[in-house]
């Protein structure tokens, strides 16, 4: 290496971006052919205090590096120059703009060492539930309960909110510095490319995103909160570049995972990575054998089943075309090589609140005459569409929100809430909220009488999911009784016992899960559990199934009852007719519990 008067050493091309080492700080970018030049600024400042030749004749292939001694503790920004003009890094770990000759001009930055003290949360898909947000827009409304609106600080100090929630887990949209555009429509959700290194700068309250974004991970960690970040890839991105973007991540902020958006070639190098083998990847879709069978129940790959919204969409508005077995296989569904994440709401379409109030899209303020969004959303407004006051629309609309619900967390894969649904979060119709960054795409916080009894269920339909391992078990269902103890792991039931027939009860099936397939925590059998789903407009009746023996069935929770769920001990007992059938109302679901006398 050649040592200059100027105290700089040539890096090592091999590593990427600004490293900060004992030795010294390496700046490393791919620039153009000719010569060029690194400008260093401290701070914010207009002029820079150093810069730095960089020849052509001193890189490796196109690559420049550089090692110089720069004090700690202080914060820099940086631009290449050539003789095309200036240059950001593609790999800097952060972005910030400065005031230059009265115009913005965006620079790398290198802050002081950053450090993230907690561990990854290693947590399985079957326990997870995930909670999908906008960085800016889930707190940019919470008035008066966010010192720091629409940061990364903001989704910090609603921690306490998740925890009592019972999210597990939280996924956030593009939270890196990817490019909002220009004019009357903003890129406001970021599928698009950008700085994938560097935290969001807006989405920062301190001014320093790559130590706000630490200080969040930690404290998201601390309360045994995983986090996930979402990414847009293009198809030809660099293979190179998708794995350093997801290894900087993991290594630097020891971030649990990430959805993938989109597909390529990257996508095998991602499945192959070593370093990445135990990172939660969510991707929008694979082949069925793109990644190696795993067989341990931590499966770190998990893949976006839309299948599972159209479907569920057009069972819980009572569509009769739709079949009991395809419903039944939603339900159940649960791969070996990786696992589902289950939705019937999240960024792309109407929210939950919405699914029932809306069938058409009412996208106009988006600016393309209302032809962007897509325009089958399988939804039904239960009689009028937007806003209503016939209290017994309103009274359907809730109870078809608790339908969805009640279905969402009692599917085998991993649920996913999108943030504000549980607080009857709406968009008024909007189902490509892409540009809106105002109050039409940011949550609603409102805390109406309503918003609360539903914040209120879910807090409980969470904590039944989690009690319950039958209802999330880490491999398929077998529909067999592996066990010999009398019952299936899963069987399913409609006017007859043991009999799934779709010609028979429309938009409707009964389910019965066995709980001795599976084990609570406290070390003892599950709960058998017979779940009636009738989506129908009319009321239908099932067959009851004998329950194990030394139990009897009681009503644990009923969408036809208000409050839903019965308290513990209080349970009504279920009593049969002559036919050994019993009701269900119309657009009603029942949870029958098996238990026994004296409990």
């Amino acid at each position: 290496m050649r040592k200059t008067l100027d105290c700089i050493v040539l890096g090592n091309p091999a590593v990427s971006g600004v490293v900060r080492q004992a030795s010294g700080t390496q700046f490393t970018a791919s620039l153009p052919q000719g010569d060029a030049e690194l400008f260093i600024y401290k701070g914010m400042e207009d002029k820079p205090f150093r810069v730095i030749p960089l020849p052509d004749e001193e890189r490796i292939g196109s690559v420049s590096s550089v090692l110089i001694n720069l004090p700690e503790n202080e914060v820099y920004t940086y631009l290449y120059k050539t003789e095309n003009g200036y240059h950001i890094d593609p790999y800097a770990e952060g972005i910030c703009p400065v005031k230059h000759d009265g115009e913005i001009q965006w620079r790398g930055m290198v802050s002081p060492e950053k450090s993230v003290h907690s561990h990854s949360v290693h947590l399985h898909f079957e326990d997870m539930i995930l909670y999908k947000l906008h960085v800016r827009g889930f707190t940019k409304n919470r008035k008066g309960m966010n010192a720091q609106p629409g940061t990364f600080a903001g989704v910090r100090d609603t921690i306490p909110y998740l925890k009592d929630l019972g999210i597990n887990a939280v996924l956030l949209m593009p939270a890196y510095e990817f490019d909002e555009g220009k004019g009357s429509r903003k890129n406001y959700w970021g599928y698009a490319g950008g700085y994938y290194f560097a935290p969001k700068y807006s989405y920062s309250a301190s001014g320093n995103p790559a130590l706000e974004f630490a200080e969040m991970i930690d404290s998201l960690h601390e309360a045994g909160i995983a986090c996930l970040l979402e990414f847009s890839f293009g198809e030809r991105e660099d293979a190179r570049l998708v794995t350093d973007v997801l290894r900087h991540w993991v290594m630097q902020y020891h971030v649990d995972g990430f959805r993938l958006a989109g597909e390529g070639p990257w996508l095998s190098a991602v499945s192959k990575d070593p370093l990445l083998t135990k990172t939660k990847i969510l991707l929008s879709y694979v082949e069925e054998n793109a990644f190696p069978v795993k067989t341990q129940p931590d499966r770190s790959k998990a893949v976006y089943n839309t299948e599972y919204r159209d479907t569920m969409r057009r069972f819980l508005k009572g569509d009769p075309e739709i079949s009991s077995e395809a419903v039944s296989w939603m339900l159940r569904r649960n791969g070996v090589t990786y696992s589902y994440i289950s939705y019937f709401n999240d960024q792309d379409g109407f929210t939950l609140a919405d699914m029932v109030a809306y069938e058409e899209r009412h996208n106009e303020e988006n600016g393309e005459d209302n032809r962007d969004g897509n325009s089958y959303n399988f939804t039904w407004n239960c009689g009028e569409e937007g806003p209503s006051r016939k209290a017994s629309v309103c009274r359907l609309r809730d109870k078809q929100i608790r339908n969805a619900l009640l279905i969402l967390m009692t599917t085998q894969s991993t649920p996913m809430l999108y943030a504000g649904d549980e607080m009857l979060n709406t968009q008024n119709g909007n189902n490509n909220a892409w540009c809106q960054d105002n109050m039409t795409g940011w949550t609603d916080w409102k805390r109406s009488k309503a918003a609360a009894e539903l914040h209120d269920f879910v807090k409980k339909l969470i904590v039944f999911r989690n009690q319950h391992p039958i209802l999330r078990l880490s491999e398929p269902l077998r529909l067999v009784d592996y066990k010999a103890c009398g019952f299936p792991d899963i069987s399913y039931h409609s006017h007859a016992a043991w009999l799934l027939e779709s010609r028979q009860l429309k938009a409707a099936l009964g389910v019965l899960y066995c709980g001795k397939y599976a084990v609570k925590t406290d070390g003892t059998q599950d709960d058998t559990l017979y779940i009636i789903y009738n989506m129908y407009w009319q009321k239908q009746y099932f067959a009851l199934p004998e329950p194990p023996a030394g139990t009897s069935w009681v009503l644990k929770a009923d969408t036809e009852y208000g409050p839903v769920f019965y308290p513990e001990g209080e349970e009504p007992a279920i009593i049969e007719d002559e036919n050994k059938q019993i009701p269900a109302e119309p657009r009603s679901i029942r949870i029958l519990l098996a238990k026994k006398a004296g409990i």
